[in-house]
């Protein structure tokens, strides 16, 4: 039952409740009568409690099954999405779900028993390294079979589980809505996410938990309150959608620290973790994690209320540029703020990976886990950062730029923008997603690397045959090579692929055209005839090969910079580091623009008359959901 709230704003009390607020409750008007029974009433529906209660259609797996499809989601989801307290999770949820007969009151502790080892299921099922496999061989497991199964399951128990919602009905909502996003249908996704949001304020998680509340559910009523946040932020940015968390009540929880979180004292003495500081939770990261989502969230509030004239002036321009501005003094201090622990950028100094590495040689298994799992912290802290970095300065680049006249200032704001968002790019670029590749976390890490390669793809057409477009297109082909590397287990990787591969195909192609129309090319004479081609010449000018960078960069008359990608895709997580560090040093040495009156051309739409750039428009600048149709 949901906690009387402590605070009502107006829209907060509904029409029952003014009647008793204006009447006195002590007359109990028409309790009895009204009981569940008029919209806004907050009293829950009464149900039989006792009343037998069985799955409908899913035959329950042998005994080992629906420990190791829990243990796996522990170990490959929650330590990103945090809902449970796992010890209470095993001790009691998993404790009901063993009972041999349930009774309706069960349905919750069961349906989320499900819905956690389908999520867990999903993580593991194209790993051939999990361990699970040969127990799922010994007992004839088909493992999508059972995975359709128990979605199906919680499917057909969703309404009951939401007429008298308890805090599961938030957790099973909100993993729903993953599976579908990611996974199956993301029409489904947005739906369900908008599902545990009205779960959430119908036991008003906004709020502050009751003094009289255990600590340890108080804890779990603020997890899930806080990612009802975050995902909600998520969601309004890849569906381009309105948020469904009113921006009056998105205030987050102050976490405390719980048993779950605590890292290991002996990983803490480790060379690499003894420089870090005194920090002994991984509340920090989650809590840092939050922070980042409110301010992305602040930052499309604060647009989203912004509203240019048509066509665009130099006002509405100079007001984008404000707000970008605020939104970046917010992301500096968050920067200021950021422990070294989860500081992905010092990781790549001074070897400290490799120490790492050394000193975890002959530790135990479960230690190694917990240093992996606080790197893959680290790592998708920055990449957070990054989309940030480029959804602040996106729009900027967004507005489609009429000819007209720009102020000085207008144009140092969008030349700043797009620095920004093209180092913050080449970042992404270089990310190790090998290394998310057995975690449910990767789907989000290609969403990430999608947005970076659209960044990209700007750049040879705004500056054509520089370093910067050098650079832009093998950071394209890098997260290509990524995307087909993991193409046949991952539906989003597959579509990066595809879309990026077509739009890096119309970036060179306009790339060249931009450079050949520069008159100002050296040995260029306009009055100057050029013989027709020959058929044999023509044919190897119709399209740019992508097998590999060195035919991609041939595509230009002049080769500045060719990286050796199917090296740097394959290294391990200490050169990758290098790498990324090397990026963050070279980006600062970009070339800028020899004409910044230039760079509003850079910003003009695709070819109308292109079939891809017709259909993915809404995908290139913040929508996903045509990802999957």
């Amino acid at each position: 039952m949901a906690p009387t709230e402590s605070q009502n704003f107006g829209v907060n009390m509904s029409s029952l409740e003014f009647a008793r607020s204006v009447f006195g409750e002590e007359e109990d008007i028409g309790r009895s009568l009204t009981r569940g029974s008029i919209p806004g009433d907050m009293e829950s529906v009464t149900l039989d409690s006792s009343t037998p209660w069985r799955l409908k259609d899913l035959e329950l797996p042998p005994e080992p099954i629906m420990p190791l499809l829990i243990e796996a989601y522990f170990s490959r989801f929650h330590w990103y999405i945090l809902l449970f307290h796992e010890p209470s999770f095993w001790n009691k949820t998993y404790k009901v779900y063993c009972q041999p007969t349930w009774r309706r009151r069960d349905l919750s502790d069961v349906v989320t028993v499900l819905i956690v080892a389908a999520l867990g299921l999903q993580s593991v099922l194209q790993d051939s390294t999990w361990h699970g496999h040969n127990t799922f061989r010994i007992h004839h497991i088909n493992h999508r079979q059972l995975l359709l199964d128990l979605v199906s399951e919680v499917r057909f128990h969703l309404i009951d589980l939401l007429a008298n919602p308890r805090i599961e009905a938030v957790q099973v909502c909100t993993l729903l809505s993953c599976f579908y996003m990611f996974h199956s249908s993301p029409g489904l996704g947005w739906s369900t996410s908008g599902m545990a949001v009205r779960a959430a304020y119908a036991l008003a998680l906004h709020t502050k938990a009751p003094a009289s509340q255990d600590r340890i559910a108080a804890q779990i009523r603020y997890r899930c309150w806080n990612h009802i946040t975050v995902g909600d932020s998520f969601v309004t940015m890849i569906y381009g959608r309105p948020a469904s968390v009113d921006a009056a009540f998105a205030d987050l929880h102050e976490l405390e620290h719980t048993d779950d979180l605590t890292i290991p004292p002996v990983l803490l003495d480790l060379t690499g973790f003894s420089e870090c500081g005194d920090i002994t939770s991984k509340v920090t990261f989650h809590q840092m994690k939050f922070r980042l989502y409110y301010i992305i969230r602040q930052a499309l509030n604060r647009f989203r209320l912004l509203r240019p004239s048509q066509p665009n002036t130099n006002d509405d321009l100079v007001a984008i540029s404000q707000e970008i501005k605020d939104v970046e003094a917010s992301l500096a201090q968050w920067c200021q703020e950021l422990p070294s622990l989860y500081n992905f950028e010092d990781w790549s100094l001074a070897d400290r990976w490799a120490q790492l590495e050394y000193s975890l040689q002959n530790r135990p298994a479960d230690i190694q886990e917990h240093a992996e799992i606080i790197l893959l912290q680290a790592a998708m802290i920055q990449l957070l950062y990054d989309g940030a970095v480029i959804l602040t300065h996106r729009p900027l680049l967004k507005y489609q730029v009429k000819p007209m006249r720009f102020s000085r200032s207008v144009i140092d704001s969008m030349q700043k923008s797009l620095d920004a968002v093209i180092g913050a790019a080449l970042r992404i670029s270089s990310f190790p997603v090998h290394k998310f590749e057995k975690h449910f976390v990767v789907s989000i890490v290609f969403h990430y690397l999608f947005m970076a390669g659209v960044i990209l793809c700007i750049i040879p057409t705004s500056q054509p045959l520089t370093n910067t477009a050098q650079e832009a297109k093998a950071g394209v082909v890098r997260i290509i090579h990524a995307s087909r590397a993991m193409a046949q287990h991952n539906r989003i990787s597959r579509q990066t692929d595809k879309l990026l591969t077509e739009l890096l195909k119309i970036a060179v192609q306009r790339e060249t055209l931009a450079a050949l129309d520069n008159t100002s090319v050296t040995g260029y004479h306009g009055d100057e005839a050029e013989p027709p081609l020959l058929d044999s010449e023509m044919s190897t000018t119709k399209d740019v090969p992508l097998e590999g960078p060195k035919e991609l960069l041939q595509a230009n008359t002049t080769t500045i910079y060719q990286p050796d990608l199917h090296r740097e895709f394959n290294m391990d997580l200490p050169e990758l580091l290098q790498s990324y560090h090397h990026t963050l040093d070279t980006g600062a040495a970009r070339n800028e623009l020899s004409d910044q009156s230039l760079l509003p051309s850079a910003l003009l739409p695709l070819d109308p008359h292109s079939v891809f750039v017709s259909e993915q428009l809404d995908d290139i600048f913040g929508s996903l959901q045509s990802f999957y149709s």
